[in-house]
């Protein structure tokens, strides 16, 4: 769920709180100037991931431009800050911007925006630094409508000509702002409190204000052009219109910028107030063209850290008992596993020194045996018994007495298909015999009584030959009967 966000506008009559949905903005409290502690309660209920931002539309805001030695990094810095500082009580709520270079004189055109006077607006952010809650953008109007109105050509009626100084007069509650744009900064910002935006619509004397403040704005253009200001008034034309005004640069022509059409409207405020446009834009407007903002007071540092302690020292707490629950279950997991261990360790011996009882009399070793049982039991556990394999060749061994089985190994064959269509599994099964009586007379009749017994078997493929040493070796595929019963 997003966290959420109320705007705050803050003028000469007090603060007013706002809620956006889609267009519309909702007024959900007012506080008249002084009534800072019930604002701070108001901000000490809110959830502690609330954001704020905050638009001061008061008359303190002042320019200055000075050029300045050119200069890089920590240097440049400090410097901007040095003057900030002489020119404002509270560098955080001010401002520099780079006007442009002169590479041949190496020095740097400046411009400074502020408040001279921050003492009001410090008292309302007091409260929002103690509840600890999140400023996202402080800014002023002159500085929106910097950002906002030079994209706006294509709205404007008639559009203005691109890169020409622009002379923006706006109206709220406060008043009459008029701002001098260049170069998408604001140069200068004047708030008339007399012409707000209920007395514009009966008195025709905010006029005689927009030309004073044409032909000053005339004199102050810091840019090389000496084209004189639009007017751009944000207001329909049918509403308040102007007619061409002379300055010093010339006759400057007038635009209107139509409020309504753009931000929406706010119920209860005539056509003519630009609050439910200038919230549209505070709503959207990018941190980086805002003001620093004051950093949160020590005492709310000081609460916020002794909550990390509290909070890290919880966390310290049971995370320990966590860790020793943990190794409590694993101790009592690993004495269960070894006691299961060893009574199946002790199965399987008993296991063994029966099996190897039992075959005792067999020429070849039990672990030998036991090694190729196993051996057939990993290959075909799903379906066949080891000792299948093993009970033709043991009757086909005790009706030829002549040889004893020196070795014994077999592998998977490929299987064949049987006249049912059934493919039928096959054993490769090469084995070394050995002649009980060196030499004996009747030794080839005994491999043909032997191969003989095999064939009787199912064996198939059956090849012999013997060594130097008197060995027969065998090689022989024999079919893989399924037992209905185990071997006993």
């Amino acid at each position: 769920m997003a966290s959420p966000l109320f705007l705050l506008r803050i003028d000469n009559l007090g603060l007013e709180i706002f809620l956006k949905h889609k267009r519309e903005f909702t007024r959900v409290a007012v506080f008249s100037n002084g009534e800072y502690g019930a604002f701070a309660d108001w901000v000490h209920g809110q959830p502690r991931r609330t954001r704020f931002r905050v638009l001061v539309d008061l008359a303190d805001e002042s320019f200055e431009a000075e050029e300045l030695p050119r200069t890089r990094g920590a240097d440049r810095r400090a410097l901007i800050s040095r003057r900030l500082s002489s020119y404002y009580p509270q560098p955080t709520y001010a401002s520099a911007e780079s006007l442009g270079c002169d590479r041949n004189a190496n020095t740097e055109l400046l411009l400074f925006s502020g408040l001279g006077r921050p003492a009001r607006l410090d008292a309302w952010m007091a409260a929002v630094s103690d509840g600890k809650l999140e400023t996202e953008l402080l800014i002023s109007p002159a500085r929106l409508i910097a950002h906002f109105v030079p994209g706006l050509n294509s709205t404007i009626s008639p559009p203005t000509a691109a890169g020409a100084p622009l002379l923006v007069a706006n109206f709220t509650r406060a008043g009459m702002r008029v701002s001098l744009i260049e170069a998408r900064s604001a140069r200068l910002s004047r708030l008339v409190e007399g012409f707000d935006a209920h007395a514009v619509l009966d008195d025709d004397r905010w006029r005689t204000e927009l030309e004073r403040t044409l032909h000053y704005a005339s004199s102050r253009q810091t840019s090389s052009t000496a084209a004189a200001p639009n007017l751009v008034v944000i207001a329909a034309a049918s509403l308040l219109p102007v007619p061409p005004v002379a300055s010093d640069s010339g006759c400057a022509r007038t635009h209107h910028l139509d409020p309504v059409a753009l931000g929406g409207h706010q119920a209860g405020t005539p056509p003519s107030d630009s609050t439910a446009l200038l919230l549209h834009w505070l709503a959207r407007a990018p941190r980086r063209i805002g003001w620093p903002g004051p950093s949160p007071s020590a005492s709310a540092a000081a609460r916020h850290l002794h909550a990390l302690a509290l909070g890290a020292g919880a966390i310290v707490l049971v995370g320990g008992i966590a860790i020793a629950s943990h190794q409590w279950q694993a101790a009592a997991a690993a004495r269960a596993t070894s006691s299961t261990l060893h009574k199946e360790i002790l199965g399987l011996q008993r296991e063994r020194a029966e099996f190897e009882a039992s075959h005792a009399q067999l020429d070849a070793p039990p672990a030998q045996i036991i090694d190729m049982s196993k051996q057939m039991e990993r290959q075909l556990a799903a379906v066949i018994s080891p000792l299948a394999i093993l009970r033709p060749l043991a009757d086909a061994l005790d009706r030829t007495p002549e040889f004893s089985l020196r070795t014994l190994s077999w592998s998977a064959s490929t299987p064949v298909t049987t006249a049912e269509d059934e493919p039928q599994l096959l054993a490769r099964i090469e084995l070394t015999l050995r002649p009980k009586k060196p030499h004996q007379a009747d030794g080839h009749a005994a491999i043909d009584a032997l191969v003989s017994q095999l064939q009787a078997g199912g064996a198939r493929d059956i090849e012999f030959s013997a060594d130097r040493d008197g060995h027969t070796r065998l090689a022989l595929r024999l079919p893989l009967i399924r037992l209905e019963e185990p071997l006993q």
